[in-house]
């Protein structure tokens, strides 16, 4: 019996999100696999499009990560953890392309997300980019207290031996 579409396109997103996750050489190929299953509109797109952008980001062209936030921001809808990804990666390109002020503005707005996701580990990376960015910005103390608030949540998620 063979498996209906959808469920095809999410195994292939969902094994576009590994491949991603581990920084695979063959990554950009699970992506596009993925993004062919998906057609021209399905659940996955805003997740596509930020896989699309974490890949830019590790190449460092920053240009094409925040062209991929983008897109994923507009395909999220009301899916708030996609939206949240979006603002995290359009704030890390924001950044690599000296627009502190718009990447201090972009993880906020992911951090604000990710506390109402309750979602520890993004929270505690929204908390590093803010803390980055105020230091680039020249603001110390409120950089130290972020990084302090990062290392906390941090602690708090990394299991106990």
């Amino acid at each position: 019996v063979p498996y209906p579409p959808d469920m095809r396109a999410e195994a292939a997103f969902r094994k576009a999100v590994i491949l991603v996750d581990k920084n695979s050489a063959e990554a950009a190929t699970a992506v596009a696999a993925a993004a062919a299953r998906c057609g021209t509109s399905c659940r996955f797109a805003a997740g596509l499009n930020n896989l699309r952008a974490r890949m830019a980001l590790r190449k460092g062209d920053f240009p094409a990560a925040l062209a991929a936030a983008k897109a994923a921001e507009g395909a999220a809808g009301n899916d708030k953890q996609e939206l949240a990804n979006a603002r995290r990666n359009r704030a890390a390109a924001e950044a690599g392309q000296g627009r502190r002020e718009n990447a201090l503005a972009d993880y906020l707005a992911a951090l604000a997300l990710d506390k109402e996701l309750a979602q520890p580990s993004h929270i505690a990376e929204d908390l590093a980019g803010v803390s980055g960015v105020l230091k680039r910005l020249g603001r110390n103390a409120e950089s130290a207290a972020y990084a302090r608030r990062a290392a906390a949540v941090r602690d708090a998620i990394t299991p106990r031996q």
